[in-house]
């Protein structure tokens, strides 16, 4: 089904007003629009449940291991040093325990950790 221009589809919804076929057949492609708008709404939002869903095991995951392996907690503790960025999240995460470090906006990329003198 070929899409119709703009200038097209302002021709025929003139011509709509004195021909009720062509009114009809518009109505159904108004329909027919506003259907797979919804489907595709609807496939969004599916994605996105989805995708949290897959955050939510992978995050529960991640902080059970972290809960009995002090290696892979010190591990997620770096990565969190690094990577939450938002001084709110690392607020809240120092509330939940974690041992985050103030945040210093380095534009550094050594490997090398500045406690390590």
């Amino acid at each position: 089904m070929a899409r119709l221009k703009p200038s097209e589809e302002k021709k025929l919804r003139a011509l709509a007003s004195i021909d009720p076929r062509i009114a009809s057949e518009l109505e159904k492609h108004d329909q027919l629009t506003a259907r797979l708008s919804d489907f595709l709404a609807q496939q969004k939002a599916e994605n996105r449940k989805a995708r949290n869903r897959e955050l939510m095991v992978i995050a529960s995951c991640v902080a059970a291991e972290a809960e009995r392996n002090e290696k892979f907690r010190a591990g997620l503790t770096e990565l969190l040093n690094r990577h939450a960025t938002r001084q709110t999240d690392r607020n809240f995460l120092i509330t939940r325990g974690w041992e985050i470090k103030n945040y210093e906006n380095e534009n550094s990329t050594s490997a090398t950790p500045s406690s390590a003198e």
